[in-house]
């Protein structure tokens, strides 16, 4: 996977994947399969209104073009707004520990 703020590849923090196989074996079915989840983890202001287009592009293990999802301007707010707290966090301690005595 592959997060994209603007023509900009933002990279994660975490990357990683997470290998899932399925097999079912019975009089009705028989199916042996495995893939990979995605687990990637990005800093709070990864998504922001800034961006212009933010987009993830998702690819296959089995290979092939990617398939592309772009959030739209209200996805984008909202997850920008979700993070606000984070940022505020985040913010808050750089400031506390640069306004610290030694």
């Amino acid at each position: 996977m592959k997060l994209f703020c603007g023509d900009k590849e933002v990279l994660p923090i975490h990357p990683g994947r997470v290998p899932v196989m399925v097999s079912v074996r019975n009089r009705a079915v028989k199916m042996e399969d495995s893939t990979y989840k995605g687990v990637y983890l990005y800093s709070p202001d990864a998504v922001n209104p800034g961006c212009g287009q933010v987009k993830l592009e998702i690819y296959s293990s089995k290979g092939g073009d990617p398939t592309v999802k772009a959030f739209d301007e209200k996805t984008v707010q909202h997850v920008w707004a979700d993070f606000e707290a984070f940022r505020r966090a985040q913010t808050g301690g750089t400031q506390a520990a640069s306004g610290a005595k030694p």
